[in-house]
């Protein structure tokens, strides 16, 4: 290409090229004049402030809401929010006041769900000088709680994904505080990480919904950007999502929660699925979760800071109901059996509790579980007494387990999977245990019509051990 073209090309880029300007605000959006350039941070928290810290009234909070807010500038330039939840607060049927009292008594039950689901922080990692066989489990948590949820600009994740709202809450003495940091612009990033590592080096732990794969990495992604060390590495982590899944997940009646919570079962463990099935609280009005980055980007383009309120409500209710999901979580772990409200919660508890290594416990859970479960609710009856029949034959107790097995085909709708379950501990029973072949072939045989494809062969090899048995005592004898 010779110089006159590329000449002309470069001219016809140089005309293309927009001019480039400052944005502006909008005349009227949020009280700033038309034409000002973009505010600074302490300008941002002067307009939240101004936006948000109104009477209770014309927020239209409950009598019992929270206070007003304390938006503000912190010294590393981020904009921070602050905001308090009285004691007497009500959030659904469980108190403020309650839920601090359980996280903060509660710790060894904490232990136990960290150990059903082990998160390691850095410090118990397994390194080359720390072997598997040594690392025995979690360490103790000392220390506050601190709950962390995020806010980001889309859910694809990467680098260029930015966590534009961190919500961070914990209790101070029986009322529940909430301190959210917001980002004004991209630039102001490094600040805002700054202010993060500062709150979180203050707890003794993490506690997350969901946050195992999502909040905890994507942060670690913003320090790794900036090429600074994490602060949530050496910090033992809880992600709630894990026992509440396997706490009231599997409801086998197909309908939404109720009110009590007790009789039905949400789509998804979503954390406002468990709200109005665990807590009883119903959000009104809430944004959902996928506008909140098109809120954001809204605001960047027009410094409007209204559609960011119901963002930080949002923020701040997902807070305060993890905190007391968590406190109802440790509480049933803390008192086992007794605190279940019915046979179905009462036997995953017992799942908790054997996952976990606490063998003993989930055994009780289990043999409430069956007493729980009436004869119409036959589903839960056959579900509890498979699993404490497999309890039983872990304690190596398998004549117990057998009679437990045995009820488990009396019942005229038992699901296929546990009838499977318990021909196939009846057959391994009488051919190993009681030596009574017969029966054992019988119960082989029933299993063998009611067995998947997958596990058929098996089947056919133990009818054949067991007829080869036959012949053999036919022909001693």
């Amino acid at each position: 290409m010779n110089e006159s073209r590329l000449s002309r090309l470069r001219e016809i880029v140089r005309s293309a090229r927009p001019a480039t300007r400052e944005l502006t605000y909008e005349p009227n959006v949020a009280g700033w004049p038309a034409g000002s350039p973009r505010p600074d941070p302490e300008q941002i928290a002067g307009l939240l402030d101004g936006r948000l810290a109104r009477p209770a009234s014309t927020l239209r909070e409950p009598r019992d809401g929270p206070g007003p807010v304390d938006a503000r500038r912190s010294p590393g330039q981020a904009v921070v929010i602050d905001r308090e939840y009285a004691s007497d607060r009500l959030h659904g049927r469980c108190p403020v006041r309650a839920a601090a009292e359980g996280c903060r008594t509660r710790h060894d039950a904490l232990s136990i769900i960290r150990a059903a689901w082990p998160v390691r922080s850095h410090a118990e990692t397994i390194g080359p000088a720390r072997s598997a066989v040594e690392w025995s489990g979690p360490s103790p948590v000392e220390g506050r709680l601190l709950f962390v949820d995020i806010e980001t600009t889309g859910l694809n994740g990467g680098a260029g994904m930015f966590a534009f709202l961190i919500g961070c809450g914990f209790f101070d003495g029986d009322t529940f505080r909430t301190r959210q940091l917001f980002l004004p612009s991209f630039s102001d990033e490094h600040r805002l990480l700054s202010e993060i590592a500062g709150l979180v080096g203050e707890a003794g732990a993490i506690v997350t919904f969901n946050g195992r794969t999502f909040d905890v990495p994507v942060m670690e992604m913003r320090y790794l950007f900036h090429r600074r060390e994490s602060p949530f590495g050496e910090l033992p982590h809880i992600d709630m999502l894990h026992p509440a899944r396997r706490l009231w997940k599997r409801r086998h009646v197909d309908s939404d929660w109720h009110a009590d919570g007790l009789d039905g079962h949400p789509q998804s463990c979503s954390l406002s699925a468990l709200e109005r099935g665990v807590l009883g609280f119903e959000r009104v009005d809430d944004v959902p979760g996928f506008e909140i980055p098109g809120r954001y980007f809204q605001y960047l383009r027009t410094s409007d800071t209204r559609p960011l309120e119901p963002v930080l409500e949002h923020n701040r209710l997902d807070l305060l109901s993890l905190a007391v999901l968590t406190s109802v979580v440790l509480r049933l772990v803390a008192e086992g059996a007794d605190a279940a409200a019915d046979a179905r919660e009462c036997l995953e508890l017992g799942r908790l509790f054997e996952r976990a290594g606490q063998v003993d416990r989930g055994t009780a859970c289990y043999r409430r579980a069956v007493e729980w479960a009436g004869p119409t609710d036959e589903l839960d009856q056959a579900e509890a007494l498979v699993a404490l029949a497999l309890a039983f034959r872990g304690e190596r107790r398998y004549g117990e387990a057998a009679e437990l097995c045995e009820r488990v085909l009396t019942l005229r709708s038992c699901p296929p999977v546990f009838t499977r379950h318990a021909l196939h501990i009846l057959a391994v029973h009488h051919e190993h245990r009681s030596r009574d072949l017969h029966r054992a072939r019988s119960f082989a045989l029933r299993s063998l019509d009611q067995a998947e494809p997958a596990r058929r062969h098996r089947v056919t090899h133990r009818i054949a051990r067991i007829d080869r048995k036959l012949l053999a005592g036919r022909g001693s004898g």
